[in-house]
Order: C-alpha cells, then structure tokens, then sequence
C-alpha cells in the first residue's frame, strides 16, 4: 500500500514600489508534504514489552527535564525481536525486518518581508527576513532504506511530531553590489582607478535543531535507546527536536577590479574573503544526548551533571557551509 509522496505548496505575494526602483515586498509561503516515506521496524516483539523502572542519576539540583537524582520512570521496553502475528512462526529467527511506508506528513509556514533594488547607478541591494515554521512526524531525507526512524513503530505517531530537523525559525539574508565611480579620463591612471567593486553578502539564522535524547539502551533492551526499539532516541517527555545549535552567522565580501583590453578582452582581479568575522559557528557537540542510560540508571549530562551537553568540540567544519576566515585572491582573463 505504498503510496507516492505528495508536496503541496501555495504563496501569496504583495509587492509595492517605494521610489527609485526600490521593491517592498511581503509574503505568505506554505508547504504540505504528504504520505512522505518512513521505515519501521516491525519485527519487534509486542508481546515482549517490559515496564522498566528507570531512576535519574547525576543531577542532585533537579535541572534536568526528567527530574532531580532518585527520580523514576516507568518505561515500556521492547526485550525481543519475533512479531510472529505478522510475520509467522519463523519471525524469532531474524532480527530486524524493515517496512518501508508512506505515513509521515509534514507542514511550513512562513513569513517574508524583502526590500530589494536592482536598478540604481552604482549599487544592487537586496535584504529580507524570513520567519517560518516546519514541524513533521519525523521526516527524513533518505530514499534508499533504513532500519528504524520512529521511537516505537506501534506506540503513539504523536510523539514523533515536533519540529522538522530543517526548522529555523528565524533568518536575515542581505547583500550588496557597489560599482565604484569611474573617472573619465584618457591618461594611463584610469588603469588603476577605474572599474572597482565590492560585494558584500550576509546570513543571519537560527542554528539546526536536534533531539535531546538517551544514549545506551536499559537492561534487557533488544535494541538501543530510551524504549529499546533501535528507532528515534527521543524521550517522550522531552519532545523531538526540542534544542537547537547556537545560532550561525556567515559574512562574505568581495572585492573585484576589471582591466579592459579593447572591447571584448579583459582582465579580472579579485579577493574574495570568507568568512570575513571570523565568527566562531559551532558544528558539534561533545554529547547531544542529555542521558546516558546503563542498566536502569539514566545519568544525566547536562549542566550540574556529567556537564558534556552541549559542550562544544567543532566549529566551522562543514563544508563550504561554515569555514574559518579564509581569503582566496585570483585573476581570470576574459576574451
């Protein structure tokens, strides 16, 4: 009954001149994903779920989500594979039987407010705002399989309905072209002088956000995490997707001459630096779980705890996304 995934996407756009080629523009967008795949993982025993108690560890002055140290918490705990009601008798012989379905939707909403110009003399602007939305049933990006995204694939769907994992609420993007004046002139100087810009870029935003959950599986888990069913280590009485990264600022500048050589030939110049700030964009964390679970102890690490939550150990190291300041100079020769 596998269904082909659906997005329906909808705007509305109100755009008004405020002079000199100046746009204001506001709008509306929406997006609706619909029968999205999921991948479940149905070979868990129903029959062999177990109430585990699970007492809180590590935090004497209770700033955890879950509770000072001596908590408890009654967990239900999948403790075999061998769903035998769907798969027969032979299910207690394999593991973990992945079923590929079509029963996640998603939803974004979002604001806009630009003000753009691209038509005055010397310099383009454009700048805008964007305040949005994105929640979903736990979405992921994979086609090709996996083994289990839902934190139990026959409990509750809406514990894994939170904010999308691409959810940043708040981002400011601008840049700016400025064309510096040219001298009219016939002299040898106008070599040096003319035909100078410098491009400025900037983005604002949010970090990513990223689920709080359990490390390690309780005693007599088949599986990893807080429930032991190997699927999304989300903890239902802290949320999905409920932290975020710190927040992510990238300013990139160029500055560029043009030597011309006749009407079709010339010679570019440019020093493009990156990163020009040099701001500090954290890309990792020592743990981004906020418990540890052994046996049927969960210890908690955030801060008063073991203190490794949220602890930074990268930053700028994804890519060409978020780099250190880097400046790279070239020339390029046009003809």
């Amino acid at each position: 009954n596998l269904r082909m995934p659906q997005v329906q996407e909808f705007d509305l756009l109100v755009q008004q001149s405020v002079g000199r080629g100046t746009i204001l523009a506001l709008s509306y967008l929406g997006s609706l994903g619909r029968e999205l795949p999921n991948f479940l993982n149905l070979n868990l025993d129903p029959t062999s779920v177990k109430a585990t108690t699970i007492t809180i560890a590590g935090d004497p002055n209770g700033k955890g989500p879950l509770g000072t140290t001596g908590t408890q918490i009654t967990v239900p705990v999948y403790t075999k594979y061998g769903n035998t009601a769907l798969f027969g008798t032979n299910a207690p012989n394999f593991g973990a039987i992945t079923e590929m379905v079509s029963n996640i939707n998603s939803n974004y909403n979002a604001f806009v407010a630009e003000i753009q110009n691209r038509t005055l003399h010397s310099i383009q602007f454009d700048a805008n705002y964007t305040w949005s939305h994105a929640l979903d049933y736990g979405q992921n990006a994979l086609s090709q399989g996996g083994s289990s995204n839902w934190y139990d694939p026959f409990g509750d769907p809406r514990i894994n309905y939170g904010n999308s994992n691409y959810n940043v609420p708040n981002r400011f993007v601008a840049y700016a072209l400025y064309d510096f004046p040219n001298l009219k002139s016939a002299r040898w100087t106008k070599y040096l002088i003319n035909n100078w810009s410098i491009n400025d870029s900037f983005q604002m935003q949010n970090g990513l956000p990223f689920t709080a959950g359990a490390n390690n599986k309780p005693s007599g888990a088949i599986a990893g995490n807080w429930n032991g069913a190997g699927g999304n280590s989300v903890i239902p009485q802290i949320g999905y997707n409920t932290y975020r990264y710190p927040r992510r600022i990238v300013d990139d500048a160029r500055l560029q001459k043009e030597i011309p050589f006749g009407e079709r030939r010339s010679l570019e110049l440019m020093m493009n630096t990156f990163n020009v700030a040099n701001h500090k964009n954290i890309t990792g964390f020592v743990a981004t779980y906020l418990y540890n679970v052994s046996s049927t102890t969960a210890t908690y690490s955030g801060v008063g705890g073991t203190n490794t939550f949220m602890v930074p150990n990268n930053a700028n190291n994804s890519g060409f996304l978020f780099t250190p300041r880097q400046i790279e100079i070239s020339a390029r020769l046009n003809f």
